[in-house]
């Protein structure tokens, strides 16, 4: 696997895991929330990770009663954690040689997908069964995954470590992807707005600014989504089901409104709480719950 350059390592992050060691005091925090109309309101919280090494890249089930993460727990290996909502309990679902990444809830109940980081190296999408835990490929012959983000049953866009790293969207069954996207940062998630489903993504310009773009299930740019300039400093984006976007810079969360905002607006402040410097949130589709991952170093 090659290492990446310097000058790329703000928007890797930690993908080339099985090259750079892990960061530790990553921790997982989730808080209650609400909607007052459609603002979202953060209520109470705690940090549910419990662990001092790494907690990163959490992702909720489609109707909100569990949470996925990445966890190091008794090495530099990750696991998937399962993060029961209602009960407060952690189950760990893997404790494997290979480290996984950026654990999902796939469309159709069925499986939890994850980013292997394998024997070689090689850095895959896979399927875990959520009942057995039987594991296989979701596609078995794309390779240097970093991240991905379902759009429905057969399509995911994926990250990938090209150089610069660049947007895919594959379908499933046939096996097979197309690049849609160049020099894209890390962030993905799908929106639907009142008329039709989209993915919003990142990507850095000539200036290496990063903007906020959509496309359609088919990898065509979205005509009437006005391009979002990121908040500076931030790479981690969520979005609501009103159209809310949330970035974090230190311990703020900021917010955009699709179609309505002109700038972005200080959401919350978690200084209070202890934490020190906020990258990536989570929200539950029902709205009931936030997860933002706070690093302590």
């Amino acid at each position: 696997m090659k290492k990446p350059l310097r000058t790329l390592l703000p928007i890797l992050g930690f993908i080339f895991c099985s090259s750079l060691s892990l960061p530790t005091g990553s921790d997982i925090w989730l808080f209650d929330t609400y909607y007052n109309r459609e603002q979202l309101v953060i209520g109470g919280g705690s940090n549910i990770s419990n662990n001092p090494g790494y907690d990163n890249q959490p992702a909720f089930s489609e109707q909100g009663s569990f949470l996925l993460y990445a966890s190091a727990r008794d090495s530099i290996q990750t696991d998937i954690i399962k993060y029961d909502v209602s009960n407060r309990f952690s189950t760990r679902l893997t404790q494997t040689k290979e480290s996984e990444f950026s654990p999902t809830f796939a469309p159709g109940n069925k499986y939890i997908s994850t980013v292997v980081v394998e024997k070689d190296s090689s850095q895959r999408l896979w399927l875990y069964n959520k009942t057995t835990l039987a594991a296989k490929p979701a596609l078995e012959r794309e390779f240097g995954v970093g991240y991905h983000c379902w759009f429905d049953d057969n399509t995911v866009f994926l990250f990938s470590l090209t150089n610069p790293f660049s947007l895919r969207i594959a379908d499933v069954r046939a096996g097979k992807s197309v690049q849609v996207a160049s020099n894209i940062g890390r962030s993905m998630c799908v929106y639907r707005s009142a008329k039709q489903k989209m993915v919003l993504y990142t990507q850095l310009d000539n200036d290496s600014i990063l903007w906020i773009k959509a496309l359609d299930g088919k990898g065509n740019a979205v005509q009437d989504f006005k391009p979002i300039k990121a908040l500076e400093g931030s790479q981690d984006m969520a979005i609501d089901r009103f159209g809310n976007i949330y970035m974090a810079a230190g311990t703020k969360i900021y917010i955009w409104g699709i179609g309505r905002s002109f700038a972005w607006e200080p959401y919350y402040d978690f200084k209070g709480l202890g934490l020190k410097n906020i990258t990536r949130i989570a929200i539950a589709p029902n709205g009931k719950h936030m997860a933002v991952v706070d690093n302590q170093d």
